[in-house]
């Protein structure tokens, strides 16, 4: 059996603090698809853009599996006063609009700042098919959330947004967004480049290109060492 938990807006939208389902989900976005299609507001409270979910007490990607005996819990972001972080390592593609309207809710802030990274179809002058994002799950998440907790102690900030894609990607796919809100167009600015120019630099992710004549791993770039080494003045 696979217990299932439920938090805060999560627990009140569904009405049920806990369940157990039999254990025939291999990952937890296969549990959230399934509970998704119950009768009430368990659509709503179970959206995907506006959820987190652990497994034995873990934040983990939705697309995390999971084995019997395993406790899975679903909440919303995590907050600390009001301030927001929420940060994802996944399969699928995301909605930049989706995004842009979740750290836009509210009236508290008066910046709004993100960033979109998408596959290139040329580099070092060869022409690229698309890219192979491989990853080190666990680490990455917690290396991913390490970078934004530093932001928001750099500057005053109210929600940080980062999505970072893995797997097989073609090129004009997008790969990664990062998104801040605050106060001001300042700090969300700089916070936005802090996280990107870290985020290249000490997150455990490795792409390898595919070409038109081959397959080649893309090696780190002094550029993006030195970008990351301004934040350490």
């Amino acid at each position: 059996m696979i217990k299932v938990l439920f938090f805060a807006q999560t627990r009140e939208l569904v009405g049920v603090d806990a369940l157990e389902l039999e254990a025939s989900f291999d990952t937890v976005e296969a549990i959230r698809a399934h509970l998704a299609k119950q009768e009430g507001k368990w659509d709503l409270a179970l959206d995907s853009g506006k959820l987190l979910a652990a497994v034995n007490q873990d934040i983990v990607p939705l697309t995390a599996t999971v084995s019997d005996g395993d406790e899975v819990a679903f909440f919303p972001p995590v907050t600390g006063g009001d301030m927001t972080i929420q940060v994802s390592v996944q399969q699928q593609d995301f909605s930049v609009g989706a995004e842009y309207e979740a750290l836009a809710e509210g009236s508290a802030s008066g910046a709004i700042v993100t960033f979109t990274g998408k596959v290139r179809d040329m580099n070092l002058g060869d022409n690229v098919q698309g890219m192979s994002l491989e990853h080190y799950p666990g680490m990455t998440e917690r290396a991913l959330e390490k970078i934004c907790d530093e932001a928001e102690t750099r500057w005053m900030l109210n929600g940080i947004r980062v999505i970072h894609r893995v797997g097989d990607l073609d090129a004009g796919d997008q790969i990664v967004f990062v998104g801040v809100s605050s106060a001001h167009r300042g700090a969300a600015f700089e916070a936005c480049e802090f996280i990107m120019d870290y985020l290249k630099t000490k997150a455990p992710f490795w792409k390898k290109e595919r070409t038109t004549e081959s397959t080649r791993w893309v090696e780190s770039r002094e550029s993006d060492a030195q970008a990351a080494e301004r934040w350490q003045k």
